[in-house]
């Protein structure tokens, strides 16, 4: 028995991509992990102690993270790293301080 082109390109299955492990949120998500935090819904959001904010778009790593829910500003200290797909910026803090 042969099988002609045509049966055998039908038979030849191509795997699909599976799910981007490297970031699993969704557009419009954040996650954010820290040792402590404090959370007032209406104001703000403290972290502290190895912050780690991810997005979809970025990930910003610090010791400490304030965000400011009124102003909607978000304002990192201590040892500090920002990357995305462009850019990665990092600073750290003096030890003198």
């Amino acid at each position: 028995m042969s099988i002609g082109l045509a049966d055998a390109q039908e038979a030849c299955f191509v795997p699909l991509a599976g799910p981007n492990f490297d970031n699993s949120l969704l557009e419009g998500q954040i996650q954010v992990k820290s040792e402590d935090s404090e959370i007032n819904q209406d104001t703000f959001a403290r972290f502290k102690g190895k912050v780690e904010i991810d997005s979809f778009e970025a990930k910003i790593k610090a010791d400490e993270a304030l965000l400011n829910r009124q102003t909607q500003t978000l304002n990192a200290t201590g040892n500090v790293s920002f990357q995305d797909n462009n850019i990665t910026v990092s600073s750290q803090k003096n030890a003198a301080e």
